[in-house]
């Protein structure tokens, strides 16, 4: 094998490409001295990480990476340095053998931070459901990850009434 780094490299983004995600991002530019003593294989490996790690517009303004017990992810805020309105995200399970993506926009202008509740809300993931548990259930689950729970003195826009008829065809 001519490029055994790089061959490990291209595997994981088959295998688990949360892990290689969350590799690319610990990806560091080598000062002068380093990239000489690189031979070919270690060199094309950093080269393509580095390339790769470059070309995502989002997450200019900060990437979050964490790891549960049961989920492992990474999510990319901004598509420049001051815009914390859009996040992209990835999670996947710790054996990297279940994978989900998101995307968020955020419609007004949040002050607060929202990475330690993000965070929050993603570890509490989990795949391996038996079966779907009913609301109640489902507000106990929450609770115990640390969300708390806060009423709504008015309906918040961003979800529908249970009156109004909703967008989205019912797939029960």
């Amino acid at each position: 094998m001519e490029y055994p780094k790089l061959s490990r490299q291209t595997e994981l983004m088959y295998v688990d490409p949360v892990q290689a995600e969350i590799d690319i991002e610990y990806t560091l530019y080598p000062n002068f001295w380093q990239v000489l003593a690189l031979n070919r294989d270690a060199f094309t490996a950093l080269k393509t990480r580095l390339m790769h790690k470059a070309v995502y517009q989002r997450g200019q303004n900060k990437v979050l990476l964490y790891k549960s017990d049961q989920t492992k992810g990474l999510v990319r805020i901004g598509d420049f340095p001051d815009d914390p309105s859009v996040l992209s995200g990835m999670i996947a399970s710790v054996q990297g053998d279940c994978l989900v993506g998101f995307h968020l926009y955020r419609k007004h202008k949040v002050e607060q931070a929202v990475d330690e509740l993000l965070v929050t809300i993603l570890s509490s993931f989990s795949f391996a459901v038996d079966e779907i548990p009913d609301q109640a259930q489902l507000i106990d689950l929450i609770a115990a990850t640390g969300v708390k729970h806060r009423k709504h003195s008015q309906q918040d826009e961003s979800v529908p009434s249970e009156a109004a008829p909703s967008a989205y065809p019912d797939v029960r």
